[in-house]
């Protein structure tokens, strides 16, 4: 059987089996975007990234973004708030393949973020200083879907 090469894909591969489903949301106040510090012996430790998480399993993609803002940064947030930018279809080997669907919200206030154990900091960070961070994996792409939105 021909397999699909490891990466990140913006349209469906063809031999594409999804097994996991995450969330990810791109908060945005003024000119900036919220980033997360992973903590360590987390997944992607000491790495910079947007709020996100794995879908558990029978629940809706939006209530999962929901829970996971909940969960990460304390932000209470009504479904009709978030926006659908996209999906991203990520192959890590033959036997992980997920589909990672992306929010997108814009706060118009301040916000408190309370942050779970899951992460040690966190900053509002315009797109030329996110050059200076080193990001969890895919966070260019997640963003390209942002920059098209923008548009």
């Amino acid at each position: 059987m021909i397999r699909n090469k490891p990466g990140t894909y913006i349209e469906l591969p063809k031999y594409f089996e999804a097994n996991i489903n995450s969330v990810a949301c791109i908060i945005k106040s003024n000119d900036k975007i919220l980033f997360l510090k992973k903590a360590l012996k987390k997944w992607s430790e000491n790495l910079w990234g947007i709020p996100c998480g794995t879908v558990e399993q029978n629940e809706d993609m939006i209530l999962a973004m929901i829970r996971e803002l909940q969960e990460e940064i304390g932000l209470d947030i009504k479904k009709d708030r978030l926006n659908l930018l996209g999906k991203l279809f990520i192959i890590q080997n033959d036997l992980v393949h997920n589909i990672h669907h992306v929010f997108y919200h814009q706060i118009k206030r301040d916000i408190d973020i309370l942050l779970s154990d899951e992460h040690t900091a966190y900053k509002w960070l315009t797109q030329d200083e996110l050059l200076n961070y080193n990001l969890i994996p895919n966070q260019d792409r997640v963003l390209s879907l942002f920059k098209a939105y923008e548009i």
